[in-house]
C-alpha cells in the first residue's frame, strides 16, 4: 500500500524519459525514498535488505553481461542504458523478491520492445526505446495491483 506513494515520481520519470530520454534528479530521488519506505513499511526491514542484496547481485550479474556484449561488439555500454536507468532499476531491488524481480525485468524489457521496439526498427520513431518509460509503466502496474488485491 506504501508503494503507492512512488506513483507521482514513478509518472514524472515517465514522461520525461518518453519526452526527452532524460530523468530528471528530484524524481529519481523521490522514486528511491518513496521505494525504500514502501519496502520496508509493506514487507519488513530484514526482507527488504535481502531482496536488495540478492537482486543487486542480479543486476550486477546483467550489467557485467551486457558490458561484456558491448565490449566485444565495440560499443559503450553507456550508449545503451544511462545512469538514471541503472538507478532506477537498482531502487525497484527491495520491492521484489529475487524470483519475481527476474520475471519482472524479463516481462517488462519485452513489453518495452514491442510497444517502442517496432517504431524504432522502422524508423518511424524515436531513435531509442524509453527504459525508465518501459519499466515504470509496468511497475505502476504491478504497486496498483497489489495495493487493489491488498484492499480487497
Amino acid at each position: 500500500m506504501w508503494s503507492l506513494l512512488s506513483l507521482p515520481a514513478i509518472a514524472a520519470m515517465v514522461i520525461s524519459d518518453c519526452r526527452s530520454r532524460t530523468v530528471g534528479i528530484f524524481p529519481l530521488m523521490a522514486f528511491c525514498i518513496t521505494m525504500a519506505i514502501a519496502s520496508v513499511m509493506d514487507i519488513g526491514l530484514r526482507p527488504g535488505i535481502s531482496n536488495l542484496v540478492s537482486n543487486l547481485v542480479v543486476c550486477l550479474m546483467l550489467w557485467s553481461s551486457l558490458h561484456l556484449y558491448f565490449k566485444l561488439t565495440g560499443r559503450q555500454l553507456s550508449d545503451a542504458i544511462g545512469a538514471g536507468d541503472m538507478v532506477f532499476i537498482a531502487a525497484m531491488t527491495p520491492y521484489f523478491t529475487m524470483q519475481d524481480f527476474l520475471v519482472f525485468l524479463v516481462a517488462a524489457a519485452i513489453l518495452s520492445l514491442a510497444v517502442w521496439g517496432i517504431p524504432y526498427m522502422t524508423k518511424r520513431g524515436q531513435d531509442s526505446i524509453p527504459l525508465v518509460s518501459g519499466l515504470g509503466i509496468c511497475l505502476s502496474v504491478i504497486i496498483l495491483y497489489r495495493s487493489i488485491t491488498e484492499i480487497i
